[in-house]
């Protein structure tokens, strides 16, 4: 479904280890980072997307902060995010929506590597092409890029090496905590 506002919400999110910017029209994210640096220019692209688009920040309580509660305490483990009616996705490459589609069926507290995702894409020569369509993820977390790992290691993360450590331990946590 495309977006169908003139005005969307920024958003940020904090808890003890980390610290998330969003966007959302209505209730639903449009766009999900760790870094203050590609929240600003994502609402910058979002202005070239759609021309005359306003902000709106929310010092309210927004319905989605309350999911991302939920999901660093491990009561859930999916975020309710629908990609297709995100710009960002839908105005990016066909091959960077199909990383993404992959990246979005990597279960909880599991790790693919890159030259996995690129062998389901066709072939491993495509893994750098798979690091940086991580890197472009708009929804972070959403599409759970941070579970996408190097061969040799964890891999780069647009989030930093920290977060995506944070991330990967807080999943194999939370599923030993609830088994």
């Amino acid at each position: 479904m495309p977006l169908q506002t003139d005005c969307v919400t920024t958003l940020t999110f904090t808890n003890p280890n980390i610290c998330c910017h969003l966007i959302c029209a209505d209730a639903q994210p449009i766009h999900i980072t760790f870094s203050t640096l590609r929240h600003q220019k994502a609402l910058l692209q979002l202005q070239k997307i759609i021309p005359g688009l306003h902000f709106e920040q929310n010092l309210a309580p927004h319905p989605f902060l309350k999911n991302l509660e939920y999901y660093f305490s491990g009561r859930i483990r999916t975020l309710p995010v629908e990609p297709a009616s995100c710009p960002f996705i839908k105005n990016d490459t066909n091959f960077r929506q199909k990383v993404w589609e992959l990246i979005g069926k990597i279960p909880y507290g599991e790790t693919r590597s890159y030259g996995e995702i690129a062998e389901e894409l066709g072939g491993r020569n495509y893994a750098r092409a798979v690091g940086q369509a991580c890197n472009h993820n708009p929804l972070v977390l959403a599409i759970p890029c941070h579970r996408v790992i190097a061969a040799s290691g964890s891999g780069g993360f647009a989030g930093g090496k920290t977060v995506k450590e944070y991330l990967l331990q807080m999943e194999k946590t939370m599923l030993t905590e609830t088994s």
